[in-house]
């Protein structure tokens, strides 16, 4: 239990270190990167929204085309996807299949913090479904953009969120967010650091489910 618990500390401050980081590295006030030259623009300035496929948990097959659901973002799906772990059989047009760098964003949500949260697919011909914004850009790199929206400016689309019960927000609305994003160079330097990071949190989820899954194996065979 000792094990587990400090195993478990272990991976939330790297998941706290990371989201520090984001908002350190990605702010021009102060990034320490030399040389690193900074653009502000709005949203739809940068790209263009798409609302996502119109389907839902009833279209879920054991095999088909990988596809995304607006829910699996608070559940299941990270800043970048790599791999999806949902199929359909259900056939939808072009539009809603994904392309590398795609960024989706969440349409509603229990509460205006949930909905504040993007993540970039880094795969082609994935069907993004449900309730999800489609932000497509050539501008600023995918990846980038998702850390940008989850840890930078979550709190302007937290604000423009409606609804109690239920809440929601309108591309059109996120489409008036303005933001700074760095240069292209600048932005491969800080991939490259993001994308060791999310390398060692997953070694350690990794180790922190062999543990569990450890204990529950002895807890079975002293009970048997």
């Amino acid at each position: 239990e000792r094990r587990i618990d400090a195993q478990q500390s272990l991976v939330d401050n790297l998941k706290k270190y990371k989201r520090g980081a984001a908002r350190h590295l990605l702010s021009p006030k102060s990034c320490p990167l030399k040389n690193a030259r900074w653009t502000t623009a709005k949203l739809s300035e940068l790209g263009s929204f798409v609302k996502g496929a119109p389907l839902s948990k009833a279209d879920i097959s054991e095999d088909g085309t990988p596809f995304i659901l607006y829910g699996e973002l608070y559940t299941t799906y990270n800043e970048v996807v790599t791999s999806v772990k949902r199929r359909t059989q259900a056939q939808v047009d072009e539009l809603y299949l994904s392309r590398v760098g795609d960024v989706v964003i969440p349409t509603a949500g229990e509460t205006s913090e949930e909905i504040s949260t993007a993540s970039c697919v880094m795969l082609p011909g994935v069907i993004l479904a449900g309730d999800l914004n489609i932000y497509r850009s050539d501008k600023v790199d995918g990846r980038i953009m998702s850390y940008l929206l989850n840890y930078v400016i979550n709190t302007q689309i937290a604000r423009i969120a409606q609804g109690k019960s239920v809440v929601h927000i309108q591309a059109s609305e996120l489409g008036k967010l303005t933001l700074s994003y760095p240069d292209e160079n600048t932005q491969k330097k800080l991939l490259g650091f993001f994308s060791k990071l999310d390398e060692k949190i997953v070694i350690e989820e990794n180790t922190l489910t062999s543990l569990t899954d450890l204990k529950e194996g002895l807890m079975q065979k002293l009970f048997i």
